[in-house]
């Protein structure tokens, strides 16, 4: 049923309107119903996944177009189960985590705040740690075992990604490169012949064809060159009721008080209290046995009680103040 107050072209290139490389290129085929299934995947009892995304692309080549054709499909599937965010910073994105178990979340020009150049501050080790941590706090949240969280990143350049972004699950390329750095990146990645077809849906768009700004290369980073890469053909949608405001980190209000995920990834990233929130976190996060964690640490089962003992009062204190 389609959402209220949209409009979508009824638009699916045909092969010989994206160029002779894809018409005589085998290789490049239409991968666009299977990656869709593959983002939406299977609900599965007791079990919250992460599926992740990464998208490159100049200004002008379709990023937020495309963004919001994989969120309508997801929208397609899930209906107001699934919550929309669009953002540029993964804290926004996670402070507007509620009772929902299912998001499709866009991290637009990403390098802004999530640059391959990050780490050396607090608050970006605090966000580092919150991104490996992001199924639990959405549990914790929503509390709910079992859900959903597709998010994707859009960058313009490759050596801006950040390193925890570089292996996405799916991997999209909607136009050239143009540092050269970026394009060898790009290409070793989707292959020569993929990469030359970019050229063309490039000069589509630029001959005023807008509607190809919703297609891209996709490489299915879980398989080889050529098999797993092809197109994905999205339907160019203008204007969608679900489809969100921008929430701007430098503008944004960060009214939520803190969680108990946030404070223990506060505490992993305070030299005080970083062991001893690694335990916490082995035993009830990991539900790795106290024995096995006194091993790893090479300390006395009674040492590691104490600690996860430690770090839950000082949860329960720091919850207190916040």
């Amino acid at each position: 049923m389609m959402s209220r107050g949209y409009r979508i072209t009824d638009y699916r290139p045909k092969k010989r309107r994206i160029g002779d490389i894809f018409d005589i290129k085998n290789e490049v085929s239409d991968l666009t119903d299977r990656v869709i299934r593959m983002m939406i995947g299977k609900e599965i009892e007791n079990d919250f996944q992460l599926f992740t995304m990464t998208a490159m692309g100049l200004q002008g080549v379709g990023k937020t177009y495309f963004c919001k054709y994989l969120a309508f499909k997801a929208y397609e599937v899930f209906g107001d189960r699934v919550k929309i965010i669009f953002t540029n910073h993964l804290n926004v994105a996670i402070d507007q985590f509620d009772e929902h178990s299912i998001y499709f979340i866009v991290i637009d020009d990403a390098a802004e705040h999530h640059d391959s150049k990050e780490g050396t501050t607090k608050a970006q080790r605090i966000m580092a740690k919150r991104w490996f941590r992001i199924r639990h706090i959405a549990k914790e949240v929503s509390k709910s075992e079992t859900g959903r969280i597709m998010i994707i990143f859009n960058y313009q350049r490759w050596t801006s990604v950040h390193p925890n972004f570089r292996n996405p699950q799916l991997l999209f390329a909607l136009g050239p490169m143009a540092d050269t750095n970026d394009i060898k990146a790009i290409e070793s990645r989707v292959g020569n012949i993929a990469y030359e077809c970019l050229g063309d849906k490039l000069n589509q768009i630029e001959a005023g064809d807008n509607s190809f700004k919703s297609n891209s290369i996709v490489r299915i980073t879980s398989q080889p060159i050529p098999q797993g890469v092809g197109w994905i053909f999205g339907d160019f949608i203008e204007k969608w009721d679900e489809w969100p405001p921008f929430l701007d980190h430098a503008k944004y209000d960060y009214t939520k008080k803190k969680t108990q995920a946030d404070i223990i990834d506060e505490m992993l990233c305070e030299d005080k209290w970083t062991i001893k929130a690694e335990m916490h976190k082995l035993y009830h996060e990991d539900s790795i046995d106290q024995t096995k964690i006194s091993g790893k640490y090479g300390v006395s089962r009674s040492r590691v009680s104490q600690n996860i003992s430690e770090v839950k009062e000082e949860i329960t204190r720091r919850l207190a103040s916040a």
